[in-house]
């Protein structure tokens, strides 16, 4: 009796050791993606940006879903940000619209519907997407979108913490 019960005793410590290592490489490669979400603030003239800078900003745990409202639509008036750690790596690139001309729609009295864009002297954007862990700083370029490469307006250093 005392070697049955050896060996249930053994094969339940077997058991747990196991489940606790198993355990730890789950939790440590389940482990969700960081995350960041950035508001920018962008200012200019006459509907040309000029320079932009952190409105909000926000790190968090988790994948994001990418928000398609400042996507450049095509209309030639397109702008990309990226975004680089401190070795330059790359780590986002993102077609927006212009944020200083903003697309609203006006009702008629006939019941019809136009556009109309209006041009401003700030603007927003709102970025979201996945940061490796423990970065610190990016390095952020605003450049116009063009046939003959970039040419870039403005650009910022953004602690992320």
């Amino acid at each position: 009796m005392k070697k049955v019960f050896a060996a249930v005793l053994t094969v339940a410590i077997y058991a747990v050791v196991i489940h606790q290592s198993h355990a730890q490489d789950v939790s440590t490669a389940g482990a969700p993606p960081q995350s960041v979400a950035i508001v920018l603030k962008f200012t200019g003239k006459n509907g040309i940006p000029e320079s932009f800078q952190v409105y909000g900003k926000n790190t968090f745990m988790g994948k994001v879903k990418n928000l398609q409202a400042n996507r450049d639509r095509g209309n030639g008036d397109g702008y990309r940000l990226k975004f680089f750690d401190g070795n330059e790596k790359l780590l986002h690139a993102e077609d927006i619209g212009n944020p200083l001309k903003e697309q609203l729609e006006a009702f008629n009295p006939d019941g019809t519907m136009e556009q109309n864009q209006v041009e401003s002297e700030t603007g927003y954007a709102n970025i979201r997407f996945e940061i490796p862990d423990k970065l610190k700083t990016m390095h952020v370029t605003l450049s116009k979108n063009s046939g003959d490469g970039e040419n870039i307006i403005a650009t910022l250093n953004l602690s992320i913490q």
